[in-house]
């Protein structure tokens, strides 16, 4: 019972309450039928009693006495519920009385054995001058009056089974149309689960879920809502946080630059000064401020590159990508790269520009330090199917991800980036048996050439 659905439930019950009217209906019916057949059979053998007696004084009146049992047997006719038989002591001769009833036996043995009441039979002697010259028995008979009770039990066995089949036809029709919306809130309930929150189930003509389905709809419309409030609030935060960091970039290159550059000009003209006045330890002095410099001038540019690509607002989108490419496949010098860019990238908002190199970027990353891979794939380009998308795939054949590890602090940062300006991430086995990373970023931005 447990595994049946709601519908089946119903059905169940509702079959097995029919089944049971039925079995106590036909109790009911053959207890009665049966009480009825032996009324009916003990009333006719009284008659039966009564027309025999009253023949055989009739004949004795208007024949010789001795003649009465040969025209006994012609003249007397088979009533109804009983059988009567002429016996003739003097020569033994058995005589059924008058032509034999035409009813078909057509119940079965188990019906008749059902309804048949206790056999019945009356004896009347017949005597002629004070002998007994024969005798007339008198049995009961209900056969045709249970096969009038067996045709009348098929007849409401048709038509009750017709009844019952078309009950629980109707029903598992109401309840199918009944339990639809249910269906249609189950299937709504995973789409919300998908992260489909535009689904609705609409107007439902069922009354009694027509409220949960209003509440559905509402629930959906509120989800919907916050999705958007959400997505639109990660999106200014990490536009906030990219400005920011395009501002401290700047400050990093307009301020530090220069001081650095000039510290170096500096440095360099006490190096060159002290070797031409022979001092030698203010030359290793100044020789030490310019590798110190030198070294603050590589941070800087690290950090830089950190914060914001310098590529990025110079070039269009497909030229960073491009950059990006020739300095990983740089790295990696032994591998079979395969690089395919999408020349119609163009230039797009500060947000969307970053978050598809930095996906780019930790995707390849990843697999020259990790995968062991002997090949690498780049594809970036608008989905065929979706132009205002564009997809990043990055796979190798390297040694794929390993069971249950749990993802970097990298990974953790591209799914957060990609699911804030309302992306997605997914990353799985290649065809080759490596890794694949493929992220879906909606372009925000508009192409300046685009736009014209």
């Amino acid at each position: 019972m447990s595994r049946l659905s709601l519908a089946g439930r119903l059905l169940l019950v509702a079959a097995v309450i029919g089944a049971i009217d039925i079995v106590l209906c036909g109790i009911v019916l053959l207890g009665n039928a049966r009480t009825a057949t032996a009324v009916e059979v003990d009333a006719n053998l009284g008659l039966a009693r009564d027309y025999v007696i009253a023949t055989v004084g009739s004949l004795l009146r208007g024949n010789d006495p001795e003649d009465v049992l040969s025209i006994l047997p012609d003249t007397l006719y088979q009533p109804r519920h009983a059988r009567i038989t002429v016996i003739d002591a003097k020569t033994g001769m058995v005589h059924v009385a008058g032509p034999p009833s035409q009813d078909e036996e057509s119940a079965p043995d188990w019906f008749r054995q059902l309804l048949a009441p206790p056999e019945k039979t009356v004896i009347l002697p017949i005597r002629v001058a004070s002998d007994t010259s024969g005798k007339v028995i008198i049995s009961s008979d209900p056969n045709d009056e249970i096969n009038e009770v067996w045709e009348d039990v098929r007849t409401l066995a048709v038509f009750g089974g017709t009844a019952y089949a078309a009950t629980l036809l109707a029903l598992w029709l109401v309840v199918r149309r009944t339990l639809r919306p249910l269906a249609r809130m189950t299937e709504g309930v995973e789409r919300l689960g998908s992260g489909d929150y535009a689904t609705r189930i609409g107007a439902v003509d069922v009354p009694d879920l027509a409220l949960l389905a209003s509440q559905f709809d509402h629930l959906g419309a509120a989800l919907e809502r916050t999705i958007a409030e959400k997505d639109d609030l990660n999106r200014r935060a990490v536009s906030v946080a990219d400005e920011e960091r395009k501002a401290i970039a700047r400050e990093l290159h307009d301020e530090f630059g220069p001081c650095l550059f000039g510290l170096k000009v500096e440095a360099r003209s006490i190096l060159d000064s002290s070797v031409r006045d022979g001092k030698s330890g203010i030359a290793a002095s100044a020789q030490s401020i310019l590798a110190i410099t030198d070294q603050i001038q590589r941070t800087n540019q690290a950090l830089l590159s950190q914060l914001r690509p310098m590529e990025l607002g110079q070039l269009p989108l497909s030229g960073a990508l491009e950059d990006l490419a020739d300095t990983m496949s740089g790295l990696g010098p032994d591998i079979d790269w395969t690089i395919d860019i999408d020349p119609d990238f163009g230039s797009y908002d500060d947000t969307t520009e970053l978050t598809v190199y930095r996906v780019a970027q930790e995707a390849l990353t990843n697999a020259l330090r990790h995968s062991g891979a002997r090949r690498i794939e780049l594809v970036a380009r608008r989905d065929p199917r979706r132009p205002g998308v564009a997809q990043i795939i990055v796979s190798d054949d390297g040694r794929g991800l390993a069971a249950g590890s749990a993802p970097g602090n990298g990974i953790r940062g591209m799914r957060e980036r990609v699911a804030s300006i309302g992306g997605r991430l997914t990353i799985g086995p290649s065809a080759e048996g490596g890794v694949r990373v493929e992220a879906e970023v909606p372009l925000e931005g508009v192409a300046m050439q685009e736009a014209i």
